[in-house]
């Protein structure tokens, strides 16, 4: 019986499936960057191969140590549709799948791409917040 051959892609993502949610929650100082946003479930950026870009990009998920699962906050597809349609000058690609994520709340993932902050409601699937990113790091004045 010939086995099926997996893409790269299939191959990290079965790695992360299977091994995230344990290594997460039982290695102190691990070097998966991310936080439990309850006492089950760890917001991390997975990292999957993008063939389009033909680079590695970070995909916003969250591994549930209960149910043994890892899934994308937002489906990448749709995540990239959204934040295009919502946004008031639209990222390229590339500019949104080299975004920064980050999630205050179970509900809520914030994006900063393309000089834009986006809030995004994941159950609702909409933009709840969204504002200009600073040209320039805000400074503090100390007089």
């Amino acid at each position: 019986m010939k086995s099926r051959s997996f893409s790269m892609g299939e191959r990290y993502a079965r790695a992360v499936r299977l091994t995230a949610p344990k290594m997460a929650s039982e290695t102190p100082g691990l070097a998966v960057e991310g936080y439990w946003l309850n006492p089950s479930e760890y917001f991390f950026l997975r990292e999957m191969f993008d063939v389009t870009l033909g680079r590695i990009v970070n995909i916003p998920s969250i591994a549930n140590a209960e149910a043994d699962t890892v899934e994308e906050v937002i489906p990448n597809e749709d995540l990239v549709s959204l934040v295009s349609t919502e946004s008031a000058r639209p990222p390229d690609r590339a500019a949104l799948l080299s975004a920064e994520f980050d999630m205050p709340d179970r509900d809520t993932l914030a994006v900063f791409a393309g000089g834009q902050n986006l809030l995004i409601d994941v159950r609702r699937r909409c933009v709840v917040q969204r504002s200009e990113s600073m040209a320039l790091p805000a400074t503090h004045d100390r007089g």
